[in-house]
């Protein structure tokens, strides 16, 4: 269980620093360029799910079999979780009226750990 709790520590860390990418995107974009946040949000975690595959496969997961296939379940899986993500940053936003950054902040740990659970014994498939 010790490792269980280590390896989602690792999870979270590179899950911060996606995040990090995601809101630094985002509101690049949006400041920047005056694009509109969820768009610019997009934007933000189609680069995030990149980098994440990368950091969770060589750093929290250590596993490199089958690089293709669990790349094409991790994109299905997170396609499924960034919509749900998506949604409820927008319901935050829009509906509640939260800043859209800390919608997004909030959203993200919530998920956070639904999204490892999943990789963690679905895609990664560590025992």
């Amino acid at each position: 269980m010790n490792n269980f709790i280590k390896i989602y520590f690792q999870f979270v860390f590179g899950g911060g620093i996606g995040l990090l990418i995601n809101i630094g995107i985002t509101s690049f974009l949006t400041e920047r360029f005056g694009l509109w946040y969820m768009y610019a949000y997009i934007v933000g975690l189609s680069i995030n799910i990149i980098i994440n595959f990368i950091y969770q496969r060589n750093i929290t997961f250590k596993i490199y079999d089958r690089a293709k296939r669990r790349f094409v379940h991790f994109i299905i899986f997170t396609f499924f979780i960034t919509c749900i993500n998506w949604l409820f940053v927008y319901i935050a936003t829009t509906i509640y009226s939260f800043y859209y950054i800390t919608s997004i902040i909030i959203i993200t740990l919530i998920i956070s750990v639904i999204n490892y659970l999943t990789n963690a014994l679905l895609i990664f498939r560590i025992k």
